[in-house]
């Protein structure tokens, strides 16, 4: 009877494992999201606390080997006209999944950045430390930027629950 109970537990202990792995899912790769998305648009962020209408980022330096690039924030007004450049200059985190970044060559002020979830084609997920608030926000490729993907939003929503969006077709530009 004993050794019944062992190995029911040593199963049932194997099978929650199983199950938890599966749920958690293979962990985002941070500069194959880089690599994939070099002027992503903001779609959704969950807070209405900052001016993040039709923003969109440029990445304007990328050294794979060294796992450090420079993307540009385009910071618009409420007429979509930019307003203020930011500058986030990305390291290698200390997780697969996570940045490490300092804004306007600040390098005295580390903050980390955590990609919960892309797809590497379409959308990225991402909580992003800035100006004094983590924003869980959506990016997308431009080009499917009038029609996020279903498993974008899907994962969003999983990820982030509120969906302010960010980006409106009529005022927002391309840069």
């Amino acid at each position: 009877m004993g050794l019944w109970h062992v190995c029911t537990c040593v199963v049932l202990a194997v099978l929650v494992g199983a199950i938890i792995a599966a749920n958690r899912g293979e962990r985002t790769d941070a500069f194959r999201v880089i690599e994939a998305f070099s002027r992503p648009v903001s779609i959704f962020k969950d807070s209405n606390n900052s001016p993040f209408k039709c923003l969109s980022a440029t990445r304007t330096r990328f050294d794979p080997q060294a796992k450090e690039a420079t993307y540009i924030w385009h910071l618009k007004d409420d007429h979509g006209i930019v307003k203020q450049n930011v500058s986030f200059d990305v390291e290698k985190g200390k997780e697969i999944d996570q940045v490490t970044f300092y804004v306007d060559d600040d390098r005295t002020q580390p903050f980390t950045a955590y990609l919960n979830y892309t797809d590497y084609q379409n959308c990225i997920v991402v909580i992003v430390p800035y100006s004094g608030h983590n924003h869980c926000m959506m990016w997308l490729q431009r080009r499917v930027a009038h029609n996020v993907p279903q498993n974008c939003l899907d994962k969003y929503e999983e990820k982030c629950g509120v969906k302010i969006p960010t980006f409106d077709s009529d005022l927002c530009k391309d840069d």
